[in-house]
C-alpha cells in the first residue's frame, strides 16, 4: 500500500497505522441477563455483578408505545429476550446516558429479528450497518407487523409532532389516609385525615416523552394527562402514582404489579 505513494510515504504509513489502530480498538462487550423490557426498543440488563444497564437497540427505532403497534413491538421484543441471557455489543451512548448497542440472545440478532418481525424502522439517520435495509424491505414487501397500515407513522416523526401541555409544572399531591383506613390522593391537605406522604409531580418534559389523553377514570384528569417514560420521573412514589391513580399499566415493564423497576426496586 505504501509503496503506491513514495512522495508522501510518511503520511501514507502514518494513515495506515491509524486505520490499523482504530480497527484493532476492542467494542465494549456486556453480558447478563433481561430483567425488563421498557418497549420495542428499550431493555434494562441486570450484569453478573448486579449493575443495572439501560439499552437502547442500535440501528433500529420502534413505535413508541402511545403509537399504533407500540405495545406489540414491546412485546415482541420481551419474547425475544426477557429473561434471557443476552450479550450487548457498545457501539456508543445517547443524550439519555443509555448504552446503544447490537443485542444478542444466543446467534439471534435481535435489531435485525425486530425488522424481519415488521415491528422496527431502521434508523437511517444513524444506521451503520446497511445490511439490515433490507431485512426492512422484505418485512415492508410481505406487509409484515407495522406495514400492514397504509401510511405507518415512522416514530421520529410521532416524537416530534407530541407537544407538551403547558398545565404540566411541579405538582404537589397528597396521599391521606382516611379514618376507614382507606387510601386517598389530593392536591390540597390532608383535612381531617393522617398523611401518609407528599408526592411531587414534576413534568421535566425531554425529547420522546409521549403524551396522550388521560385516563378517563382518573379523578386528577389534568395531571394524568401526562403519560411520562420510566427515566423522566423522579422517584418511586411518583412512578406509583401515575400506575396506580392515572391508570398508566405500561410502567410496570414485566407485569409483576411493581412500576418502573429501576426507581422502585
Amino acid at each position: 500500500m505504501f509503496a503506491r505513494c513514495p512522495p508522501i510515504r510518511l503520511l501514507c504509513l502514518i494513515l495506515g497505522l491509524l486505520a490499523i489502530a482504530a480497527s484493532s480498538v476492542a467494542e465494549t462487550v456486556y453480558t447478563g441477563r433481561v430483567m425488563a423490557v421498557h418497549d420495542g426498543d428499550t431493555l434494562a440488563l441486570r450484569t453478573p455483578d448486579g449493575d443495572v444497564l439501560r439499552i437502547r437497540l442500535a440501528e433500529i427505532d420502534a413505535p413508541e408505545l402511545a403509537q399504533h403497534y407500540g405495545p406489540q413491538a414491546r412485546r415482541s421484543l420481551a419474547h425475544l429476550t426477557l429473561h434471557k441471557t443476552a450479550r450487548v455489543v457498545e457501539k456508543t451512548r445517547d443524550h439519555y446516558g443509555r448504552i446503544v448497542g447490537r443485542v444478542y440472545v444466543s446467534n439471534l440478532d435481535i435489531s435485525a429479528e425486530m425488522l424481519r418481525l415488521g415491528l422496527a424502522w431502521s434508523y437511517r439517520q444513524y444506521a451503520k450497518d446497511r445490511s439490515l435495509f433490507p431485512i426492512e424491505q422484505q418485512a415492508r414487501q410481505a406487509r409484515r407487523g407495522l406495514w400492514a397500515d397504509t401510511e405507518p407513522l415512522p416514530p421520529w416523526i410521532f416524537r416530534h409532532s407530541q407537544t407538551p401541555t403547558p398545565e404540566w409544572r411541579t405538582t404537589v399531591v397528597h396521599r391521606c389516609r382516611r379514618p376507614d383506613g382507606s387510601v386517598s390522593y389530593s392536591e390540597k391537605a390532608c383535612a381531617g385525615e393522617d398523611e401518609i406522604q407528599r408526592i411531587e409531580l414534576t413534568p421535566r418534559p425531554q425529547q420522546g416523552a409521549s403524551t396522550g389523553a388521560a385516563n378517563p377514570s382518573s379523578p386528577y384528569p389534568r395531571l394524568c394527562r401526562r403519560r411520562p417514560r420510566c427515566e423522566e420521573l423522579r422517584d418511586c412514589d411518583e412512578a406509583r402514582f401515575y400506575f396506580v391513580v392515572c391508570g398508566l399499566d405500561y410502567l410496570d415493564h414485566n407485569g409483576d404489579g411493581t412500576p418502573c423497576e429501576n426507581l422502585c426496586r
